[in-house]
């Protein structure tokens, strides 16, 4: 069995060491390389590269010359259309140049946003999940960075929804996201959406996404990748025991840790920075 992480990296400065450390300490399978998409200065390129070798003696590392948007800037002013446009351009891209450049030989991909931390034992419980559902996307739960709660990025469902052109005649199609499942501790649901932080998704699954494609449907490519999964049948499923949180950071430079975090990995972070 072989699978490729892929590394979409924007990049986030305060909270990469940590993300890397995750990795490095996860448990993971024999045959793993990594696909690292990474926007930024040329020194933290650089040093992200070295660290990365350090981690996966199979690495390829791709360049994003035109991707970078400084993403924590967007806090300061969430509102800002043209910087929601903007950035949701720039993931798009990212997303489309890894789809570029995929191992095609990979029988998993292994989807790891670079400000999500996840449990250690998290593969090994996707593959479980995906072997007992005959499942084709597996995914744990994320939070959002955007609210003052530590409220979850909860598992959607998904509306297809026809979009009319001026003579009131089905075009194309778009979606749209309904019903946010109840909140639970543990157990298995079949899911419409969630985020990309840590996904598991079969090779032939991730291989015919065209993320540019999507990027009409005015949504993030998450929902996208999700919504392309849909489409095609294919099934996803998400895991309640699995918690993603998530680490943001303050236009005041306060960083914070949202979201459950699992007891194997709450030796990594700084208890100081953590938000229950």
């Amino acid at each position: 069995m072989k699978t490729q992480i892929i590394f979409i990296n924007i990049p986030r400065p305060h909270c990469i060491d940590l993300v890397l450390e995750n990795i490095k300490q996860a448990s993971k399978p024999e045959n793993l390389s990594c696909l690292c998409i990474c926007a930024g200065p040329d020194d933290y390129k650089s040093t992200l590269q070295s660290k990365l070798t350090g981690i996966f003696s199979q690495l390829q590392f791709i360049d994003n010359k035109d991707g970078w948007i400084d993403h924590d800037k967007i806090r300061e002013d969430i509102t800002a259309l043209n910087v929601q446009v903007d950035k949701m351009m720039n993931v798009y891209k990212a997303y489309d140049l890894a789809m570029q450049n995929l191992d095609a030989t990979a029988d998993y991909y292994w989807f790891i946003e670079d400000d999500t931390l996840f449990p250690l034992h998290t593969f090994t419980r996707y593959m479980e999940v995906m072997q007992e559902k005959d499942c084709d996307i597996v995914s744990g739960q994320s939070y959002y960075w955007h609210t003052l709660q530590n409220y979850k990025r909860n598992f959607w469902g998904l509306k297809e929804d026809k979009i009319y052109d001026d003579h009131d005649e089905c075009d194309d199609t778009t979606v749209q996201i309904v019903d946010s499942y109840p909140e639970m501790d543990k157990g298995i649901v079949k899911l419409g959406a969630t985020g990309l932080g840590n996904v598991i998704a079969k090779g032939e699954v991730v291989r015919g996404w065209k993320p540019m494609d999507y990027i009409k449907i005015q949504n993030g490519a998450d929902i996208a990748f999700f919504y392309y999964a849909m489409k095609k049948g294919y099934k996803a499923y998400g895991v309640y025991d699995i918690s993603l949180p998530h680490i943001t950071i303050y236009p005041d430079g306060g960083i914070e840790i949202r979201g459950k975090i699992d007891e194997n990995i709450i030796k990594l972070v700084n208890k100081d920075y953590v938000k229950r």
